[in-house]
């Protein structure tokens, strides 16, 4: 086309939106829509993804996570049945033959520890570890601090270093470094203090609420050397199943376990959870993406739909204007154009529209959010479509959490109605339940993987033994519902993911004490 037929076309197109100005209005309001939706989806999945991503690798990423368990097979002469109890030196042995791994180290915890600074006193998680420790679990210090390093093990040095939240608890607005504090009746010195973060994974608590300190002070000062949990971290994520397979071999021989055995270590590989959160993740930001790319497709389809509306009413016009010898580009290049400018301005419109939003919710603030949970409510089971008896069942992120089934399970026994509670993805879960009977509760065991609960039930104080962090916490909240006095042992398995859950619990009103066994 020659620069006077353009011109033509361009007048021809001013002409033609003169007429019909609402039409085009509602046409690239349609458009805005559809681009702001996308937009808003995406950029809401995306958002998710990173953030979810972030808070779960605060912990540390590329890490294997194991608590000593007991023997599940015969080794070498020695029955199954065996408690594991590795010590320091069996991770100094470790470390010395997994030269494939970033770091290796175990930890020593001692979970209600006084920290006393001036007349304020704090029980806490005090943990006793490496130096490594602190790179791997991203414990970077605030300004002017420090972690651990290799001279404070080697000269057993007491200092500490301290989660930013039990800083505050202990110190209050006071800047704790260089200060010392009494760590079960001994002078630390504050060294350095860790910088706020998010962290939604945790192993025995969150980072913000423990103290560390070196692991020979650790076993001078509160006398022991029997690791809780063992930790290393391999330096690519593939690298991960062979490591696992490698520390086995190392360390069978020497504790005298088969290297074959899965009941030896509770294993917690972040690598696998990791990957199948992300998957998770992206499986969300698809969606979002298709909902949105339907919406804009409908707004497609409305300009298409205008379009033809356009075409249809000016048929005797366009008869007119070949009548009189216009050319083909001057009769479809105005409603080409009109197209194009819908199109363009309505897609420029809603993503304007979209990223102010978006820049403008990046700058409301985020915490200090409450949850209100209003008093006496009713607990009640609904029944399913058809008077079917409901389930809960757990699953990977965003189903219901497994480490909820069992607090649900004791919920359950206080509600009216009946519930089945399906655990699908760990084993032997539900095995704590002849407890609850115990107490007075109906539950049917149906298999290692289903109960069903009939609700309420009057329970009644009994003396139990904690199996592990999840069950021990069902146990907790059935005893507060029981009439009498109920005990629970071994709660050193709930410390490990409820701290300080006296404190808290008494702070609701529960009666509830903590004793010497």
């Amino acid at each position: 086309m020659s620069r006077s037929e353009i011109s033509l076309v361009w007048r021809l197109f001013q002409a033609d939106i003169q007429v019909n100005r609402k039409r085009i209005l509602l046409t690239i309001l349609a458009i805005g829509w559809g681009t702001l939706s996308i937009v808003l989806l995406l950029s809401f999945g995306e958002g998710l993804k990173r953030q979810m991503m972030s808070n779960d690798q605060a912990m540390g990423n590329n890490l294997a996570i194991m608590w000593p368990g007991e023997t599940s097979k015969p080794y070498k002469g020695l029955p199954e049945g065996r408690p594991i109890r590795p010590k320091l030196e069996d991770i100094d042995y470790a470390r010395e033959r997994l030269r494939e791994l970033s770091a290796i180290w175990g930890e020593l915890t001692s979970w209600r520890t006084a920290l006393t600074y001036g007349r304020k006193t704090v029980n806490g998680r005090v943990i006793g570890t490496r130096f490594d420790y602190g790179d791997a679990r991203k414990h970077f210090p605030k300004a002017r601090g420090r972690f651990l390093n290799p001279q404070d093990e080697e000269e057993k040095r007491r200092v500490v270093f301290l989660g930013d939240e039990m800083a505050k608890d202990i110190f209050g607005p006071e800047d704790p470094l260089g200060k010392s504090v009494l760590i079960n009746n001994s002078p630390f010195t504050v060294i350095g203090v860790m910088q706020r973060k998010r962290q939604s994974s945790t192993y025995g608590g969150p980072d913000a609420t423990h103290a560390v300190i070196p692991q020979a002070t650790f076993k001078a000062v509160l006398g022991s050397d029997r690791l809780n949990v063992v930790v290393f971290r391999v330096k690519k994520a593939d690298d991960m199943p062979a490591a696992l397979t490698h520390f086995n071999e190392v360390l069978g021989p020497r504790l005298g376990f088969d290297p074959e055995d899965p009941r030896v270590w509770g294993l917690w590989d972040t690598v696998k959870g990791q990957k199948m959160q992300e998957k998770i993740l992206v499986g969300l930001e698809i969606f979002f993406g298709v909902i949105g790319a339907l919406t804009l497709i409908i707004g497609g389809v409305g300009v298409a739909n205008i379009m033809y509306a356009v075409v249809k009413e000016r048929t005797r016009e366009i008869g007119v204007k070949m009548a009189l010898g216009a050319r083909r580009a001057w009769i479809t290049g105005p409603f080409i154009l009109e197209g194009l400018v819908y199109t363009l301005v309505g897609g420029l419109f809603g993503a304007l529209i979209a990223i102010l939003l978006v820049t403008g919710l990046s700058f409301l603030p985020i915490e200090g959010n409450d949850v209100l949970v209003p008093p006496d409510q009713a607990l009640e089971v609904k029944d399913d479509l058809g008077d079917a008896i409901p389930k809960i069942d757990d699953g990977p992120w965003p189903a219901f959490p497994a480490d909820l089934t069992s607090i649900a399970l004791a919920v359950a026994t206080q509600a009216r109605g009946t519930v089945l509670i399906f655990e699908k993805m760990f084993e032997n879960r539900l095995f704590f339940v002849d407890k609850l009977v115990t107490m007075g509760a109906r539950i049917i065991l149906c298999d290692p993987h289903r109960a069903v609960v009939n609700g309420p039930t009057r329970l009644y104080g009994e003396r139990m033994e904690s199996p592990d962090i999840r069950a021990g916490m069902a146990m907790l909240i059935a005893s507060l519902c029981a009439e009498g006095t109920s005990t629970i042992g071994n709660i050193g398995q709930i410390d490990r993911g409820y701290e300080r859950i006296d404190e808290r619990l008494r702070a609701l009103g529960a009666s509830i004490e903590r004793v010497e066994g």
